[in-house]
């Protein structure tokens, strides 16, 4: 009776396994169908699928600004923050500031000019520090192309502190043009402000996703600092065309896209490396932006749940590029087209087979979010430029952005949060130019950057209140 029951029981157990082996099969085969058919679609778009594709060649030392701008970072008299974590939890903002960068920080966001004057004296002190900085800077800037050494053979542990060091230098060269501004220096105001310029170049051909939101940061930090110098007449119709040109040759939306496709090949990367061990699963499923928690299974079942993943692995790649297709489509989209928070959708349209995906989904929206606000910042500019050469040409501003466009045949981009022309009015003798902003509200021109500052150390908003805008008093 043992045997017999014995010799059931592995005829069951021979059954079951070879049921196993033949849905292994068909669902390598079926996956691997489906990856390829994914992975030609991509390539056929001419975007890269593979992160070696993404790794950019070196550059030639005597062209390469990064050499340059290693020394600027080094002569940083200034802290500068440790780079954010690739995931959150990110540290408060305010954590680990220095003296000098808090003054700084003050500087940049006093509202007013009367108010910039006051603290003027103890940014006088920290430019004078961080003066070699600026200095080697400068120096990079007339180089055509800047590649920093890295490690790129791991993509999710590659460092990129220099981004960091990028907005401290940003920073520093926006106090220096208002500090040489406000004591009638113009030409030098922008000399050292044109800095930003240079920052935003190198930055353009990064093939991360954090390079592009380090460039939205420049172009927020810069805006109101250019703004007073066109006030102050630093720039002649000839500087404000070029420096038009330049703002318009960025093309911030083909580089987020670019930066978007770097970050699905790290995608791919990082789901064929946790399916190599358990060990690799459970640091991924450990990482804050997971939805699996690994201390909610026991050993053994992560053991399986490993299995299972390394099992589906190529219909789990082909669901992860299909997932990216359906996110990328909607992160191309203006933020006024689909403002609302889509991750929650696309998180019901991939299949339950897709145990990684289903996992740890990569969504962008913050990301979608700050290049909008960069398009913001960088129209603004261009727009301001316009407005004061034709104060130039004609004494006066114009009444509305279409005399702009008729006399001077000047290019005015459009509001990215509105679809349309950005919101202009005349006021006294300067004129008010702005964005909706984030909320897609008409606050009347009420400065985003200004509430922000307002709430320090306050509860956060639910909402984000208030317009991105370009003042000119004078």
């Amino acid at each position: 009776m043992v045997r017999r029951f014995l010799r059931g029981l592995a005829r069951v157990l021979a059954a079951f396994v070879a049921l196993l082996v033949v849905a292994y099969v068909v669902v390598t085969i079926v996956g691997r169908q489906a990856l390829t058919r994914e992975l030609e679609r991509v390539k056929a778009s001419g975007a890269p699928v593979s992160w070696d594709e993404v790794i950019p060649p070196p550059v030639p030392d005597d062209q390469n600004a990064a050499l340059l701008y290693e020394k600027a970072f080094a002569a940083l008299a200034l802290a500068t923050r440790v780079p954010r974590p690739r995931y959150p939890p990110y540290p408060h903002p305010s954590s680990g500031e220095s003296e000098q960068r808090k003054a700084l920080s003050e500087y940049l966001s006093a509202p007013t000019r009367e108010e910039r004057k006051a603290l003027e004296k103890g940014m006088r002190k920290v430019l004078a520090d961080n003066a070699p900085a600026l200095s080697y800077a400068r120096q990079a800037a007339k180089r055509p192309e800047c590649r920093f050494d890295r490690d790129w053979s791991d993509p999710v542990a590659m460092t990129m502190p220099e981004y960091a060091r990028f907005q401290t230098l940003s920073k520093l060269a926006c106090a220096d043009g208002l500090v040489r501004s406000d004591l009638g220096d113009q030409s030098g105001a922008f000399s050292t402000w044109s800095l930003n310029l240079s920052l935003l170049k190198y930055l353009g051909p990064e093939p991360t996703l954090l390079g592009q939101l380090t460039r939205y940061a420049i172009l927020a930090v810069a805006t109101v600092p250019l703004s007073e110098i066109v006030q102050g007449g630093g720039l002649s119709p000839e500087e404000c065309r070029r420096v038009d040109g330049m703002l318009r040759q960025l093309d911030l939306e083909n580089d987020f896209v670019k930066g978007l496709e770097a970050e699905r090949t790290v995608s791919l990367w990082m789901w064929r490396r946790y399916r190599e061990t358990p060990k690799s699963l459970a640091q991924m499923a450990g990482s804050p932006a997971s939805s699996y928690s690994p201390r909610e299974r026991s050993p053994i079942s992560r053991f399986f749940l490993w299995l299972g993943c390394r099992a589906v692995g190529t219909l789990d790649d082909a669901a992860l590029l299909r997932y990216w297709d359906r996110q990328m489509a909607l992160l191309r989209r203006p933020y006024y087209q689909n403002p609302e928070d889509f991750t929650d959708r696309l998180r019901e349209e991939i299949p339950r087979c897709a145990l990684l995906t289903r996992m740890h989904q990569p969504v962008f929206m913050r990301a979608r979010t700050a290049r909008d606000k960069g398009l913001a910042h960088a129209g603004l500019m261009r727009i301001g430029l316009g407005l004061a050469t034709y104060r130039t040409h004609f004494g006066r501003y114009p009444d509305a952005l279409d005399e702009l466009r008729k006399a001077l045949e000047w290019e005015v981009p459009e509001d990215p949060f509105s679809g349309g022309d950005f919101i202009y009015r005349r006021a006294g003798n300067g004129c008010l130019l702005y964005s909706l902003g984030p909320d897609l509200d008409d606050d009347g021109g009420t400065d985003l950057r200004v509430t922000r500052v307002a709430r320090v150390g306050k509860p956060p908003r639910s909402g984000i209140d208030g317009d991105i805008v370009w003042r000119m008093e004078r």
